[in-house]
């Protein structure tokens, strides 16, 4: 990743992926942080594997432009919209041009996402579905597991503001549940190797 300071992130799936959610939550802890962010949500409009993204831009100044142009992160929830944002083949044209650049870091979990081995980003394998499956006896939660392991290898924001943010955002039974994924995420990300 380049600059620590500003750092453009697009987290992508197809409808039903939650990708909505931890985007939010990304934000919300970014505001809690102290640091400006933006947050643009697209869902194409089918009921079902229609593509839904969103584009988050953090950083340490006032943001111009709320869109990714060169991002550094990509969050993939599932192959169709991973092969639309990583494609090398599309690379300057549409989506793809959004993750063009060779230092980009694109986190997926290998039961949803094939990494395709020609894209110049580096790639993070982050096993959450089979974990989550075990370890808290449901998948209703892969979303925020995958979003605290991101967070604990790139400290965008700290694992505290993304408790806060959760704290704020959900009750009862949800948000004891996500607090559980929130801190299955941080153990699993302490097996990743992440520069």
């Amino acid at each position: 990743m380049k600059d620590p300071k500003n750092i453009q992130i697009i987290i992508c799936g197809k409808t039903g992926d939650k990708v909505l959610f931890p985007s939010k939550i990304l934000g919300y802890a970014c505001a809690l942080s102290g640091k400006y962010c933006t947050l643009s949500p697209s869902i194409e409009p089918r009921i079902r594997g229609g593509l839904v993204f969103a584009e988050l831009i953090v950083s340490d100044e006032k943001i111009d432009y709320p869109k990714t142009t060169d991002a550094d992160i990509l969050i993939a929830l599932s192959q169709g919209p991973y092969e639309i944002f990583a494609q090398p083949l599309r690379a300057g044209a549409g989506f793809a041009k959004k993750m063009a650049k060779k230092q980009a870091a694109i986190f997926y979990d290998p039961a949803h996402v094939k990494p395709d081995k020609s894209v110049a980003a580096k790639h993070y394998a982050l096993p959450v579905v089979g974990k989550a499956a075990k370890e808290l006896k449901t998948d209703k939660v892969n979303d925020t597991v995958l979003l605290s392991c991101v967070v604990r290898l790139t400290r965008i924001v700290s694992i505290d503001a993304l408790n806060k943010a959760l704290k704020a955002n959900l009750k009862d039974e949800l948000l004891t549940l996500n607090l559980k994924a929130l801190e299955l995420g941080t153990r699993l990300a302490r097996k990743v190797r992440f520069p």
